[in-house]
């Protein structure tokens, strides 16, 4: 904000002390949304000098930064091909920015300029939008939207299982500003049937996740059975994240499932769609190889990419091929093996 009072318009990146000029979007206004929305803004966060710079970088181009161009998306209510390249994700960055605004209007009391941007960031009008691009790359997770795209054009063959195992995230938050633990350990939890797992952030919190078997989550319906389980098997956790943040976010979220995913081919027949990550092969997290995996894909489509000549069907084609046979081996092996073995040998 202090670059807004003297310079007039919000930096693109809320991390930096000067404008950068990079990338697309704006980011500073998601910040703000956060902070107020969750309630971590001190009293020096003028709110009503935040509602103005959101409402100058949600509809005029900023002086600074050459790749923001609101009137467009307004103008359309999406961002054409011809106009920029960059269509499709320049206005999924603008409807994004819009729906942040329009928290922080409902919090400012404005609600019907609140809707106004809720609307925007929706397109209301119902206007049909079409990109045109040479390829899709779906890396958008174990509920691929791409993949789901795919099965209407071409035969894809899907696989999904869900485990016993859910799992609930909750924050250990620092205190005076530093971590409350090693930063520089995995931090664990075992007790056989669930655990609680510790991992550092930049911000020197720790998100801290608890793997349970449904059934255990089901048997926790009141706050006294929450605090219950947790005192009896976590009572250091309970000091470092607090009796009331735990309530607050256990009853405030549900417990999500662990799912393991295969599919074949992870290519149209065309070659002008690719999967890549968890849309093509998710699995559980433990042992980090959905997080290794998802490395390997991009390493293995540039080597591809290169080797084609940058012929995007070709190196789809043959990226698809080796792969695909590796990553259901590896699935497999971890599906039989991983969810058994893994709480038991941290136990031990």
């Amino acid at each position: 904000m202090l670059l807004v009072a003297q310079c007039g318009d919000l930096p693109k990146w809320p991390f930096v002390k000067e404008y950068t000029n990079s990338m697309i979007g704006s980011y500073a206004d998601i910040l703000l949304r956060d902070l107020i929305i969750k309630y971590e803004h001190d009293i020096h966060l003028n709110t009503i000098q935040v509602v103005k710079a959101l409402r100058k970088v949600a509809n005029q181009v900023q002086a600074h930064d050459s790749c923001f161009d609101p009137p467009t998306y307004i103008k359309y209510q999406y961002v054409p091909y011809e106009m920029d390249h960059r269509s499709a994700s320049l206005t999924v960055s603008y409807a994004y920015d819009d729906w942040t605004i329009s928290n922080v209007m409902y919090a400012a009391g404005l609600i019907d300029e609140a809707q106004e941007y809720h609307n925007r960031s929706r397109r209301a009008s119902g206007n049909r939008v079409d990109f045109r691009v040479d390829v899709v790359i779906g890396y958008d997770g174990c509920h691929s939207a791409v993949r789901t795209a795919m099965m209407k054009i071409d035969a894809i063959n899907v696989a999904q299982e869900y485990f016993e195992t859910y799992y609930m995230e909750f924050c250990i938050p620092p205190k005076n500003d530093q971590f409350v633990m090693e930063p520089n350990y995995l931090h664990i939890w075992p007790r056989h049937q669930f655990m609680l797992i510790a991992l550092p952030n930049q911000d020197k919190s720790f998100t801290t996740t608890l793997f349970s078997p449904i059934s255990i989550f089901r048997t926790l319906e009141t706050a006294d059975d929450v605090l219950t389980f947790f005192r009896q098997y976590f009572p250091d956790a309970v000091s470092f994240i607090g009796a009331n943040e735990i309530i607050e976010t256990y009853f405030s979220s549900k417990p999500q499932p662990l799912i393991s995913t295969k599919c074949e081919p992870h290519t149209t027949y065309n070659g002008d769609m690719l999967l890549m990550g968890d849309a093509a092969h998710s699995m559980a997290p433990f042992y980090a190889q959905g997080m290794n995996s998802a490395f390997e894909d991009c390493l293995v489509l540039f080597d591809k990419l290169k080797e084609n000549n940058f012929d995007f069907p070709k190196a789809f084609s043959a990226y698809n091929r080796p792969l695909r046979i590796h990553k259901q081996i590896s699935i497999e092996y971890l599906d039989s093996n991983e969810m058994i073995n893994y709480f038991d040998d941290i136990s031990t």
